[in-house]
């Protein structure tokens, strides 16, 4: 029980520090025919997204890794289990809502806002192209 402590604890803060080190948000519009002024305020509003969604994905984590040691300890708790399940289902609604309020804030400012329906004209990963794949060719 104590290694398998310490072993969570220790997953928690190299993920800590990797996630923090890693530095997101600004970047991927430099070149995108922004002002100056404009790439002060963009980068301003994402400085503000990050301080809201950092503690939440550092308790996602912390939720996670407890999840995870719960499932695969000698005797998993299924009430637990679920619990833990449930509020990371809170929390990645929170991160959806602060995704959402930063679009709305970025579109607001007349922004880009690096989201949406941009990906071979059907948005998200991937771009839902037609034609390919088994359930196109019928097989189900």
């Amino acid at each position: 029980m104590k290694r398998l402590l310490s072993l969570s604890l220790a997953v928690m803060l190299v993920m800590a520090f990797a996630g923090s080190a890693l530095g997101y948000g600004g970047g991927r519009w430099q070149g995108a025919g922004l002002t100056p002024e404009q790439t002060t305020k963009m980068q301003q509003i994402f400085k503000e997204n990050r301080a809201l969604m950092d503690p939440i994905m550092q308790e996602i984590r912390v939720k996670k890794a407890e999840w995870d040691a719960q499932v695969h300890s000698a005797s998993p708790d299924q009430g637990k289990i679920e619990a833990l399940s449930k509020e990371l289902g809170v929390l990645k609604g929170k991160i959806y809502s602060a995704r959402a309020g930063l679009n709305l804030r970025l579109a607001q400012e007349g922004l880009p806002t690096g989201y949406g329906d941009h990906r071979n004209g059907r948005g998200g990963c991937g771009g839902g192209k037609k034609g390919f794949g088994r359930m196109s060719r019928g097989m189900r």
